[in-house]
């Protein structure tokens, strides 16, 4: 899933985010300017109802959500992410079974062995004999 993108505040249920709103828009803060930070930073983008589907309110309720749903449930939701071998859907389930395969990544530790200027960064996570590398790149 995206962050909505909704395009009112009115949409908007997260007091933290009302809350900038109204001093943002109190100093005289341009409206795009504070939307933008809000697509980016509020929490209500991660508290949007689950997109099951692409039908009536993405498959979540029959009834009315708390919050909107997300305007692209048609497009992204996890009937679709069933289809695409490539989505995070199947790279979230590819890591938990690696994580019940490995003992190592459960009960290891974890210790930092490079943290790169571009974002990526190694972890050696170990546990007795059992060692594991990964390397990962964060944007």
């Amino acid at each position: 899933m995206t962050n909505p993108r909704f395009a009112s505040i009115e949409e908007y249920r997260d007091v933290e985010t009302l809350n900038y709103y109204k001093e943002a828009r109190r100093n005289e803060v341009p409206l795009r300017k504070i939307m933008e930070a809000i697509w980016r930073k509020s929490r209500d983008n991660s508290r949007t109802p689950m997109q099951w589907d692409d039908t009536h309110e993405a498959g979540f309720t029959t009834g009315t959500p708390w919050i909107g749903v997300n305007p692209n449930y048609r497009e992204v939701n996890v009937q679709e992410a069933l289809k695409d071998e490539d989505s995070v859907l199947h790279y979230y389930r590819k890591l938990i079974a690696l994580r019940k395969e490995h003992e190592v990544f459960i009960y290891g530790e974890y210790k930092l062995l490079f943290a790169a200027a571009s974002g990526a960064v190694r972890v050696h996570p170990h546990a007795g004999r059992r060692a594991a590398a990964r390397c990962a790149q964060f944007l």
